[in-house]
């Protein structure tokens, strides 16, 4: 069984065959989410939590199961939050924590890959921050782009840090953070460096 982060709230297990028959389980009992697959996931979520620190506290979950081979399933699970303030946390936010302005500096180059992401328009909602040495890269309005902003986090994620689930650092960018560039990051960045 092998654990996974994906972030703060969505976790990856990935059970293999041997896996499945040490728990009495088939795929035909995960898919058809019988008993047995219940107390799986109850299994799988308690180690969860001593492996990765993953714990569901109050929050309902909501669990994927996919079979991308024959010989092993993969779960995500996330937390799915019921309070309304949880709900804006989440999709209000997006900041990426980069350890150095040379990670941020590749990422912009990075996504000059894309050809049918209209970078000028997608960069005016980005500013970037420095706080105590530690670069930030914070979208102002997440609305306008959340649905490619959703895809781009696992990009994102390869040059830096998702704390998009952070009240915390949002906070203290707020009111401690430099910027360097207010707004259109990313294109300013390219015509800079």
């Amino acid at each position: 069984m092998k654990f996974e982060k994906l972030n703060d709230v969505k976790i990856k297990v990935i059970l293999t065959l041997k896996d499945m028959e040490s728990n009495h389980i088939s795929a035909e009992s995960i898919i058809s989410n019988s008993e047995e697959a219940q107390e799986l996931i109850e299994s799988i979520i308690e180690k969860a939590e001593s492996e990765l620190g993953f714990k569901p506290g109050d929050s309902n979950l909501l669990v994927e199961a996919i079979m991308p081979t024959p010989a092993e399933c993969e779960f995500t699970i996330t937390k799915v939050y019921t309070q309304k303030t949880d709900i804006n946390n989440n999709y209000n936010s997006f900041i990426f924590k980069f350890d150095s302005f040379d990670n941020f500096v590749y990422l912009c180059a990075f996504l000059k890959n894309f050809p049918h992401l209209d970078l000028k328009d997608f960069s005016k909602i980005f500013s970037l921050i420095i706080y105590k040495n530690t670069y930030y890269l914070k979208a102002l309005d997440v609305k306008i782009f959340s649905i490619i902003l959703d895809y781009m986090k696992p990009f994102f994620a390869e040059f830096g840090q998702d704390l998009s689930n952070s009240i915390e650092i949002d906070g203290i960018l707020n009111e401690y953070g430099k910027e360097i560039f207010a707004k259109d990051a990313i294109i300013k960045c390219l015509k800079k460096f």
